[in-house]
């Protein structure tokens, strides 16, 4: 009896050891679809923070960055010990070469927002005081040569300027393309309130103030729009690598996805198919099932 039972066992286990295999690949699929899932949600935090990093200058944000991106690495190998599909390993790949791109990334964010303070504090900054002080003086002269006309221009240019030197600022310490775009229209405001009071200068005195403002404007313009393309090359940049992963992953997750659910249905069915054909033999005293 107990040499029968343990015929029967061995004759069972041959009959499943399939099934079991089929369970065990089943297990390495569903790991694999699970790991890319993380990829795709770490790549998200990873390029929310780099941005956030980029805009508020808040050295948290790429710290934390870092810490998703380390985390994609680890992944990535980690999955790799699973992967047998090129399309898998190929992904994985480029995983690792997009966490190289983020790190760059937050390297270049970095450097160009040292270098956006660089222009900020030392052509913005002074530009502005200049323009500033000579736009009073100026004012001052206007009023003593009775030049009303004028003098009711430059009012109205200290106020647009006031509100210049506000959209620049923001835009120092918040780097966003819109206030760029923002610093540069209020720029151009006063470059407006210049051209319309140029005509109504008298004396050589009044002109060499107009031409001192006229530079220190020029200088500011031109810092603001270093800024501004610095911001637009570092979006572009990391937007691009982003796309590119996203869509990686994305294909090779729906193809893993759509693995899955054919192995699962293959895999069910190869199970009561076998479980089926065994319990017949049994039924019908075949032990070499």
């Amino acid at each position: 009896m107990i040499l029968l039972l343990g015929l029967v066992a061995f004759i069972g286990y041959n009959g499943l050891s399939g099934v079991f295999e089929s369970f065990k690949e089943y297990q390495r699929l569903a790991h694999i679809n699970v790991n890319f899932s993380d990829l795709r949600a770490n790549l998200q935090a990873s390029t929310s923070a780099i941005r956030l990093f980029r805009i508020n200058v808040d050295p948290a944000q790429a710290e934390e960055s870092r810490k998703y991106i380390k985390a994609n690495q680890d992944l990535a190998a980690k999955t790799k010990s699973l992967g047998k599909s090129k399309i898998t390993l190929d992904t994985l790949d480029e995983s690792e070469k997009h966490a190289a791109v983020q790190l760059r990334t937050i390297a270049a964010v970095e450097h160009g927002l040292q270098q956006a303070m660089d222009q900020y504090d030392k052509v913005q900054q002074p530009a502005a005081r200049v323009f500033g002080t000579e736009l009073v003086n100026l004012t001052r002269l206007l009023i003593t040569n009775n030049n009303t006309k004028a003098a009711e221009q430059c009012a109205v240019m200290l106020n647009d300027f006031a509100a210049a030197r506000s959209a620049f600022s923001r835009f120092a310490f918040a780097r966003t393309k819109a206030n760029g775009a923002r610093a540069l229209e209020a720029l151009n405001t006063v470059g407006k309130d210049m051209d319309a009071f140029t005509d109504t200068l008298q004396s050589n005195s009044e002109r060499e103030y107009n031409t001192k403002l006229q530079k220190a404007l020029e200088d500011m313009v031109k810092a603001t729009k270093s800024m501004n393309g610095g911001v637009e090359e570092l979006e572009l940049q990391l937007n691009n690598s982003a796309l590119e992963l996203m869509l990686a992953t994305t294909v090779a997750g729906l193809i893993i996805g759509c693995l899955l659910a054919g192995f699962i249905i293959l895999g069910l069915i190869q199970v009561l198919h076998k479980v089926g054909n065994f319990a017949e033999a049994i039924a019908e005293g075949d032990f070499n099932a």
